[in-house]
């Protein structure tokens, strides 16, 4: 198409998605400036204005949608040849780009990393940090670690491991609001929680059951930034008892045999699922988390606050 540039119209594209020009320059890892710029230049070089830029918000023209839709269908395309042309690749070597959240990534990933290097030592690895429930539809990830059930059907998912929650709160915040156990009442304490996107059906169910009247003072997508929250003493949260075990300054309030355990998936796109290095690290992975399974559903007995 005369006056197109694909990598001005990835930007437009981009935009459209995220809703605003800073949010699609973090989805891009660029900044906002250089979004804006390039999406100049599109509509410069089409002629034709493409986003209505509103104090509520962006939203697109009539030009911009017939030229969205379009690009969105070369975008699936482009996509998809690229994981059938990787899909072939029978060599055990390469990159494998895994993602997931920082928590997952940084204190369940990382360290298994020299013995994956001693295994697969012409494989490379990337890790990406995302508090999405996968990116692999968007071609940007060949393995997402997630805790959350993905309905696409091109996606194949496998439970790898399942890891033990509770409720906690730091001594700080418990100390402030004048919360002592043994009898002591949840229901009415501040929450940190999931937002929608993320919600979990144990934390949901707790919420409801025990903490009808409880006030959410945070929500994020983020599980490292709720676990940081509750140290900090926002509030309490349902967290992982991995991670919560080894910050200091915690209080297990609901232990966890009142709460489903989070489940952990690798997820796959389907035509990327038999390609050597994929298949490799997707092998490496199950078994790792396998060996992690008995510390990833301990509960640490020296909690016993549990009303």
């Amino acid at each position: 198409m005369p006056g197109l540039d694909w990598n001005e119209l990835r930007y437009a594209l981009a935009v459209s998605r995220a809703g605003s020009f800073a949010r699609a320059a973090t989805d891009l890892g660029v900044d906002e400036a250089t979004v804006r710029r390039r999406v100049g230049a599109l509509e410069r070089g089409l002629g034709a204005r493409l986003l209505d830029r509103r104090h509520t918000g962006i939203n697109l023209t009539t030009a911009g949608r017939a030229l969205v839709s379009q690009a969105e269908k070369l975008d699936a395309g482009i996509c998809e040849l690229e994981r059938r042309v990787r899909g072939a690749d029978e060599r055990l070597e390469g990159s494998v780009v895994v993602s997931g959240g920082e928590l997952i990534i940084g204190d369940l990933i990382v360290p298994l990393l020299p013995a994956f290097r001693s295994k697969c030592p012409e494989v490379d690895l990337e890790l990406r940090i995302t508090n999405q429930g996968s990116d692999i539809g968007e071609g940007d990830t060949d393995i997402a670690v997630t805790l959350f059930h993905s309905s696409e059907p091109s996606l194949v998912e496998r439970q790898v491991a399942t890891m033990a929650c509770a409720v906690y709160a730091a001594r700080s915040f418990l100390e402030r609001v004048g919360y002592f156990g043994n009898g002591a009442k949840l229901d009415g304490l501040d929450l940190v929680t999931s937002d929608s996107s993320h919600a979990y059906d144990g934390e949901t169910q707790w919420i409801t059951r025990r903490a009808p009247n409880s006030r959410i003072v945070l929500r994020t997508n983020s599980l490292h930034s709720i676990l940081e929250a509750t140290h900090a003493g926002v509030g309490a949260a349902v967290l992982a008892c991995v991670f919560a075990e080894k910050e200091p300054g915690l209080e297990q309030l609901v232990s966890a045999a009142e709460l489903p355990p989070y489940t952990v998936r690798l997820v796959v796109h389907q035509d990327l699922r038999r390609t050597r290095r994929i298949r490799a690290v997707l092998a490496f992975l199950s078994e790792a988390f396998a060996q992690l399974q008995p510390k990833l559903i301990r509960q640490d007995e020296r909690w016993q606050t549990e009303t």
